[in-house]
């Protein structure tokens, strides 16, 4: 099943709620872009995040503030998901050798965020795997405690669709 519906539903939403971040959003990649990039990292990601970022590609690079998609959720453009992905590695890798720990109790490499706290420190992640799935769940991670690491929603899509029931027309 396509994740397509669910984001254009998404996106008719935003704009007959007249929320602003129906204007913010970035022009989706192509795929081959989009399987470039992904390639750098070191497991697969679903399928559906890559329909994700064909259909846009997070907010727009001139936007003038971080719109939420839902609490606590800025939706990262492609470059911007894998820039904190290397960032959140290098500093895990380099608080483990300085405190002796695994750098996957800090941050694990198969979590690829999607979504970032406007504040920073807190993320929705995807889980890449080491083959191709449709569909993959998303987790809440915060940079204080990253052991409680909770399920957020099962899929990508299910994400989308959640998201789409809590929009509410503007004031």
């Amino acid at each position: 099943m396509s994740i397509r519906p669910a984001l254009e539903a998404l996106l008719a939403v935003l704009a007959s709620a007249d929320r602003p971040l129906a204007t913010q959003l970035a022009a989706g990649l192509g795929r081959t872009e989009i399987e470039r990039k992904l390639a750098t990292l070191p497991g697969a990601v679903a399928a559906e995040v890559h329909d994700y970022f064909e259909w846009r590609n997070g907010l727009r690079p001139d936007r003038d503030r971080e719109e939420e998609l839902f609490p606590e959720a800025v939706m990262l453009s492609l470059d911007e998901a894998l820039a904190d992905y290397r960032n959140l590695v290098a500093m895990a890798q380099q608080v483990a050798s300085q405190a002796g720990v695994p750098a996957d109790s800090i941050w694990n490499k198969k979590w690829v965020p999607l979504f970032r706290h406007p504040a920073g420190g807190a993320y929705h992640v995807t889980i890449a795997g080491r083959v191709p799935v449709a569909t993959a769940p998303i987790y809440a991670v915060t940079l204080q405690d990253p052991d409680a690491a909770s399920l957020a929603f099962d899929s990508l899509t299910s994400l989308v669709r959640t998201a789409t029931t809590w929009i509410r027309p503007a004031k």
